[in-house]
C-alpha cells in the first residue's frame, strides 16, 4: 500500500507535495490552516455503553458528568445539569471551555414540543479593525502570533447564555449548580493523564500567565504528575461571587475589570472595553432542520456552520442505500466524504454571522438544492476539485477562504427526568485559548481567530472576515435526532475544531442504518474530507490498512492522523435511554 503521504505529516501538511494519483489535478493553493495536526492524542480508554430508565448526562470528565447527574437526581432539568456540568468543566478541563470563552447550545422542550438554539458565540470587540491580523505588508501574520496575546481574545458569552437559558429552563436555583465546581476547586482534584500532557505543551501558556500556570507545578518548577491533587482558590471565589450575584458581576464589575486588564497589558493589547463586556447579548435563534428519510435532524443555526453542513450532508446521501453502515466499506466512507466535501465548500463561502451579513441558510438546505448538489457525487468515482454551489445567486460572490479552527472544545449531551434534553458544545479555542490567564482563575479565549484574516480577496468581500461586534463562524455541531412520531431519538455533537463536522455525520448515519451498541459506534474509527481535493485523513492506531488500499484505488489521497474527536452521545429506543462517550479524551456517561 501506498503511504507516501505519511513523509507530509508534519504540523503543516503541504498538501499541493503529496498527491500520489496522476488521476487528481494538482492544485494550487496554499497548505489550509484547517489541516494542521489536530489535537493531541492522549490515548484510547473502551468505555461500556451506559443505560438507564430516567435520565442520562454525557460529557468531557467523569466529575463532570457526576455533578450533572446529582443535578439530575435533585430534579433538575437539563439545563441546570448542563450549567453545573460546565462550571466543572471550567475547573478540570480548563484547557477545552470555560466562562472565559462562548458555547452553542440546543435545547428540546418536551412538553411544547419545540426547540430553541442559544447562541453564545464570542463577539469581536467594538473598536477593533479588520486589519489587526495583517502585517506591514497587509499579509496575514501567523496563526501562531494570531492566538497569542490580547489581540486574540474576543468577548466571552458562555457566561450570560447560560443565565438566560436558566431564566427560562431552569428549575433549581442558580447558586446550586455551582457548588460542585467551587468544592472541587477548593478541595482540589486529580490531575488527568490528558491535561498533563496538553500542559506539558503549552508553553505559551506558561510563558504568558506563570502565576496561573504554577498550579500545576512543584517546588522545583516541573509539572506534578498525574494524579496529584490540583487547586484552583481564585475561581472557587469567582464562582461564589457569580452564584450569589449572577452573570452581571462577570460583565460590569471586578471581574470583568480583571478581564479587561488581562487582555489589556498583555503582549499585544486588545482593544476589548467594559463597554464591550457590558453590551454583550446573546442570542435566542431558531434551529435549523431537515427530514432525512422518516427521521427528523435539528442542529445549530449560524454562525456555526455545523449543523448546517451535517445536515447537507445527511440530505446528499438520502436518495443512496446504506443497508449497514459502516466506515470499514469504502463504499459508504467515499459516499460521505463525496458530501463531506460538496457541505466544506459550501460552508467556505457562505456561512457566517447572519446578523452582518446575508447567510443563505434555507436555501442551503432546500431539498431542489441539495437534489442538485447531490447529483455531483457518483458512487464509483472520486469527484477531482469540489467547488462551493450557488444556491441563491447573490449579487456578491464571497471570497472563498478558510481559517484554522483548533480541536480544543468540549461536548456534553443531557436527557432529564422530564424527556427535555441538551445538546451543548463550548469551547475556548484551541487547548489553553489564547494563553492569558485572570487572576479570577480562568482562561480567556483566543476565539478573534476564527475569523478570516482578510476583509477581501480579489477584490471581493469575505463573508467570515473582522468586524466590530461580529461572531467568528464555528464548526460546533450539537444535534438532536427525532423519529417519524417526532419523539426524540438522539443527542450527539463533538470538539475537534473544523473536523467536527465529519466527526459527528458518519455516528449520525450508525445511529439510523445499524444497530450496533452506542458504545461501539462512538468508538469507531473517525475520517475526514473536508479540502476542494480528494485528499482524506483517517484516524492512525486502527487496523484499517484495507480500507485505505481500498480507499487509493477509488484515487482518494488518504493519510493517517490522530483524529481525537470527543463524541459525547445518548440513544433513545426501546423505552431506554442509553450514553456514551468517547474513548479518545476523558469522559463518561452516567444516568440512572
Amino acid at each position: 500500500m501506498r503511504f507516501s503521504v505519511i513523509s507530509c505529516l508534519v504540523s503543516a501538511i503541504i498538501l499541493s507535495g503529496c498527491y500520489t494519483h496522476n488521476t487528481t489535478p494538482k492544485i494550487e493553493y496554499s497548505p489550509s490552516k484547517e489541516m494542521i495536526a489536530p489535537e493531541i492524542s492522549t490515548g484510547r480508554n473502551e468505555k461500556p455503553v451506559v443505560s438507564a430508565e430516567k435520565f442520562m448526562a454525557v460529557s468531557a470528565h467523569p466529575l463532570a458528568t457526576k455533578a450533572g447527574f446529582d443535578i439530575l437526581k435533585a430534579g433538575g432539568t437539563a439545563i441546570d445539569a448542563a450549567i453545573a456540568i460546565q462550571m466543572v468543566l471550567n475547573v478540570v478541563e480548563p484547557q477545552s471551555s470555560g466562562i472565559g470563552g462562548g458555547g452553542f447550545l440546543i435545547h428540546y422542550d418536551v412538553n411544547k414540543n419545540n426547540i430553541f438554539a442559544f447562541d453564545g458565540r464570542e463577539t469581536a470587540p467594538s473598536a477593533v479593525k479588520s486589519d489587526i491580523f495583517l502585517d506591514k505588508k497587509h499579509q496575514p501574520i501567523s496563526f501562531t502570533k494570531a492566538a497569542y496575546g490580547g489581540h486574540a481574545v474576543a468577548v466571552p458569552g458562555l457566561l450570560k447564555m447560560l443565565e438566560t437559558a436558566h431564566k427560562k429552563y431552569g428549575k433549581l436555583e442558580w447558586h446550586t449548580l455551582f457548588q460542585p465546581a467551587i468544592q472541587l476547586a477548593e478541595n482540589g482534584f486529580p490531575l488527568t493523564e490528558r491535561l498533563y500532557k496538553m500542559l506539558d505543551q503549552a508553553s505559551y501558556y506558561k510563558k504568558q500567565s506563570l502565576n496561573d500556570y504554577s498550579r500545576y507545578l512543584n517546588n522545583n518548577n516541573s509539572l506534578k504528575n498525574a494524579g496529584e491533587t490540583i487547586y484552583n482558590q481564585p475561581l472557587a471565589q469567582t464562582f461564589k461571587t457569580i452564584a450569589t450575584n449572577g452573570s452581571k458581576v462577570f460583565y460590569q464589575g471586578d471581574i470583568a475589570k480583571d478581564i479587561i486588564q488581562t487582555v489589556s497589558d498583555a503582549e499585544y493589547p486588545s482593544v476589548m472595553t467594559l463597554n464591550d463586556l457590558d453590551n454583550y447579548q446573546e442570542k435566542i435563534r431558531s434551529v435549523s432542520c431537515i427530514r432525512y428519510h422518516d427521521n427528523k435532524v435539528c442542529g445549530m443555526p449560524p454562525p456555526s456552520s455545523g449543523g448546517v453542513a451535517v445536515m447537507q450532508s445527511l440530505k446528499m446521501l438520502e436518495r443512496f442505500n446504506f443497508k449497514d453502515y459502516d466506515v470499514y466499506n469504502p463504499y459508504d466512507v467515499h459516499l460521505t466524504a463525496s458530501a463531506m466535501r460538496l457541505a466544506y465548500a459550501d460552508r467556505s463561502k457562505y456561512l457566517a454571522d447572519p446578523d452582518y451579513v446575508a447567510v443563505p441558510t434555507e436555501q442551503l438546505l432546500s431539498e431542489t438544492y441539495l437534489r442538485q448538489r447531490s447529483s455531483l457525487i457518483n458512487s464509483k468515482r472520486v469527484m477531482d476539485v469540489v467547488m462551493p454551489g450557488d444556491p441563491s445567486e447573490p449579487v456578491n460572490q464571497y471570497a472563498s477562504l478558510k481559517t484554522q479552527e483548533p480541536p480544543s472544545t468540549t461536548h456534553m449531551s443531557i436527557v432529564d427526568s422530564y424527556g427535555n434534553a441538551v445538546s451543548f458544545t463550548s469551547t475556548i479555542e484551541r487547548a489553553f485559548g489564547s494563553g492569558l490567564a485572570t487572576k479570577s482563575g480562568f482562561l480567556l479565549n483566543n476565539e478573534m481567530t476564527d475569523f478570516d484574516f482578510v476583509a477581501t480577496k480579489n477584490d471581493t468581500p469575505v463573508l467570515n472576515s473582522i468586524g466590530a461586534n461580529k461572531r467568528p463562524r464555528s464548526s460546533m455541531a450539537p444535534i438532536f435526532i427525532f423519529d417519524k412520531k417526532n419523539n426524540l431519538k438522539g443527542v450527539i455533537g463533538s470538539p475537534g475544531g473544523a473536523r467536527i463536522i465529519a466527526y459527528v455525520l458518519p455516528k449520525i448515519l450508525y445511529m439510523l442504518h445499524t444497530n450496533k451498541p452506542l458504545n461501539e459506534i462512538v468508538n469507531t474509527p473517525n475520517f475526514t474530507a473536508m479540502m476542494p481535493d480528494s485528499t482524506m485523513e483517517v484516524e492512525a492506531g486502527l487496523d484499517i490498512k484495507e480500507l485505505n488500499s481500498k480507499l487509493e484505488k477509488l484515487s482518494y489521497t488518504p493519510y493517517l492522523s490522530d483524529l481525537n474527536s470527543g463524541i459525547h452521545a445518548i440513544q433513545l429506543k426501546n423505552n431506554k435511554i442509553y450514553g456514551a462517550a468517547d474513548p479518545r479524551r476523558d469522559g463518561e456517561a452516567m444516568g440512572e
